[in-house]
C-alpha cells in the first residue's frame, strides 16, 4: 500500500534539511512506528522556507519539500493587508506530487493549510486528520470581554503598518477557515479523537465517513512517572501554553489574583511555551489592569521534551486553561505521567478523561472553580495520588503505540475499500 502524507512538519526529514529541531513531534513518532511495523510505502510531503523543491529518499519513505520562497518585506505586507494565504497558489504543485508518486490513499493532517484541497481534484481518497478545527475554534478565539477592535486599539503603531500582531492574526485565521469549510466540503473521510471532532466533521462535512485513531504521544511522556513531590510549600502549579489568544492566558491572572487574596496557598505557578514578554502578557496585563509581576507566576519560554518532563514531575498538579481544545496533547502528555490534570471543559477535552476519576473538569471561563479545584488538589494530595494513576492506566492505553498502528492500518484499509466499491458502483450505474 502506497500513502501519501501531508504534514506542517517535515516529520522525520528534519535533519536532512538543517532544522534546528530534528523531529521529535508526534507525526515524526507516528511515521517511525509505521515504517517499523507495517509493510506501507510512505510519501511524506510539506512546505518549507527553501529557494526550490527537494526531494529526500530515506529508507523506505519519500520526502518532498515544496519550496516557499522568501519575500520582500513589502511583498509580506501586502499579502497581510490583503489576505493572501500564500500556499493558496502552491496546490499544482501538491497535484503534481501526488501525480508522480501515485498513492493508494492520501492522508492529510490538520485542516489548517491548503492541503485538503487536493480532495477537490483528484480520485484517490483523501483522508483528513483531524486536529484543531478552526471553524468552531474562532467562535471561542477571544476570551470574554476581548474583541478584535479592542485588540487594534492597543497594538502598536509599527505593527499595524507592518500588518502583524493579534489584530491582523485574527484577519488571517478567519481566511483559513473559509478555506477550511470548502475542504470539510470536499473531503469525506476523517479521522479524529473526540466526541466533539466526530459532531463537527459531520455538521461540516454532511454523509462523510468517521474513524476513530488516537494520537502518538512522545515516548519520554511514556517512560517517565510523576511521584508527589515530598514537600507541600510551595504548591507549584505546572501549565503548557502556545502563544494563542485563546489558550486562556486570562484565565490564569484572574485565578492567580483570586487565590493571592482569597486563601493563604503558598503556590508557584509555571507557565512553559510563551515567555514574559510575549504580547499576549502585555495585551492581558493591560485589558485585565494587573501585572504577572504581582504574583508568583513563573514564565519559562520554550523548554524541549527532556526538560518539560523534569519540571512537570517535580509540580504538584497540571492546569489546561484553554477555552477550546479538541483533544490537547498537553493534557494527554500530563494523564501518561500520571499527573492529576485539571481542564476547562470546553470541545473535545471531556473525552480524554472522567470528570472526577481521572481528571478534574471545571465550566470554561470560570476561575472561581478552577481556583477551588486547585486548592482541594492541594488540601487532599491522596485524592490527586490516586486521580492521577487513574489518568495514567487510561493514558497508556490510549495512546499504546502498537494499537494505533494496527488502528491507522484498518483504517487506511477501510477507506480503500469503501472507494473501490463506489468506484464499481459508479461504473455499473
Amino acid at each position: 500500500m502506497k500513502v501519501l502524507w501531508f504534514s506542517n512538519t517535515p516529520s522525520n526529514a528534519a535533519a536532512e534539511l538543517g532544522a534546528l529541531s530534528k523531529g521529535g513531534g508526534w507525526i515524526s513518532s507516528l511515521e517511525t512506528l509505521v515504517t517499523e511495523a507495517t509493510s506501507i510505502e510512505l510519501g511524506v510531503a510539506f512546505f518549507y522556507p527553501l529557494e526550490e523543491d527537494k526531494k529526500i529518499v530515506k529508507g523506505s519513505t519519500t520526502y518532498f519539500a515544496i519550496a516557499l520562497e522568501e519575500k520582500n518585506a513589502l511583498t509580506r505586507i501586502k499579502d497581510r493587508f490583503f489576505l493572501n494565504l500564500p500556499t493558496d497558489t502552491k496546490i499544482f504543485k501538491l497535484l503534481k506530487i501526488i501525480d508522480q508518486f501515485k498513492p493508494d490513499l492520501i492522508h492529510v493532517f490538520g485542516s489548517e493549510e491548503v492541503f485538503g484541497m487536493v480532495a477537490k481534484y483528484v480520485n484517490t481518497p483523501v483522508v483528513l486528520h483531524i486536529q484543531g478545527i478552526l471553524t468552531p475554534y474562532l467562535d471561542n478565539w477571544f476570551p470574554r470581554g476581548v474583541s478584535n477592535s479592542s485588540i487594534l486599539f492597543r497594538t502598536p503603531l509599527k505593527d499595524s503598518i507592518r500588518g502583524t500582531g493579534l489584530y491582523f492574526d485574527y484577519r488571517t485565521i478567519s481566511k483559513m477557515a473559509r478555506r477550511e469549510r470548502q475542504i470539510f466540503s470536499y473531503c469525506k473521510y476523517y479521522m479524529g479523537r473526540t466526541f466533539w471532532d466526530e459532531s463537527v466533521s459531520k455538521l461540516l462535512s454532511p454523509g462523510s465517513f468517521y474513524y476513530h485513531c488516537e494520537e502518538v504521544i512522545r515516548p519520554i511522556f511514556m517512560e517517565k512517572k510523576w511521584k508527589q513531590p515530598e514537600t507541600a510549600h510551595p504548591f507549584v502549579i505546572s501549565t503548557t501554553i502556545n502563544p494563542n489568544i485563546y489558550k486562556g492566558l486570562d484565565i490564569i491572572l484572574k485565578t492567580v489574583r483570586l487565590i493571592k487574596e482569597q486563601t493563604d496557598l503558598e503556590f508557584v505557578w509555571n507557565i512553559y511555551g510563551i515567555d514574559k514578554g510575549h504580547q499576549l502578557v502585555r495585551l492581558f496585563e493591560n485589558l485585565l489592569k494587573d501585572s504577572f509581576t504581582s504574583y508568583p507566576v513563573v514564565f519559562h519560554g520554550p523548554v524541549n521534551a527532556d526538560q518539560l518532563v523534569d519540571r512537570l514531575t517535580k509540580s504538584h498538579v497540571f492546569v489546561h486553561p484553554s477555552h477550546i481544545d479538541n483533544s490537547p496533547n498537553s493534557v494527554c502528555e500530563a494523564m501518561l505521567l500520571g499527573m492529576p490534570v485539571i481542564a476547562a471543559n470546553t470541545g473535545g477535552v471531556s473525552s480524554l478523561m472522567k470528570n472526577g476519576s481521572e481528571g478534574v473538569l471545571y465550566p470554561d471561563n470560570d476561575q472561581y472553580l478552577l481556583a477551588r479545584n486547585i486548592l482541594d488538589i492541594a488540601l487532599f494530595p491522596e485524592k490527586a495520588v490516586e486521580m492521577g494513576v487513574k489518568a495514567r492506566k487510561r493514558a497508556v492505553s490510549r495512546h499504546e503505540p502498537g494499537k494505533i498502528v494496527e488502528q491507522l492500518e484498518s483504517i487506511y484499509t477501510t477507506i480503500l475499500e469503501q472507494s473501490r466499491s463506489k468506484t464499481i458502483q459508479h461504473q455499473v450505474s
